[in-house]
């Protein structure tokens, strides 16, 4: 079973048989009765699937799947920006537009 993040390449989301967020891949993967899955998402998620799907084994798409940015995000960062509101992002309102639809569709997919 191929499951992939609705960001993924249109071609990949075309071939995947689940396309959720990374919360909603764990909790099919939990509820599956398949045993095998390609994990089409960061590497560094790889880890909760082993843990919470004892007896399931998961493959990654790719060894070469790692988010740089996600790696720069640290709680104390997170903590930070909450507290201080900085930094701001500001985009103009075309792009805002097309990123809050993305956003959207995300939080869609179950």
């Amino acid at each position: 079973m191929i499951m992939a993040h609705p960001e993924c390449r249109p071609d990949v989301v075309a071939m995947a048989d689940v396309v959720a967020s990374t919360s909603g891949m764990l909790r099919h993967a939990e509820s599956s009765q398949e045993k095998e899955f390609i994990i089409c998402t960061e590497l560094g998620i790889l880890h909760q699937f082993v843990k919470r799907c004892p007896g399931k084994n998961f493959y990654p798409v790719s060894d070469k799947l790692v988010c740089p940015n996600m790696k720069a995000t640290t709680l104390d960062k997170v903590h930070r920006a909450l507290v201080t509101l900085e930094p701001r992002v500001t985009v103009p309102p075309e792009i805002r537009e097309k990123a809050l639809k993305s956003l959207e569709r995300m939080l869609a997919v179950k």
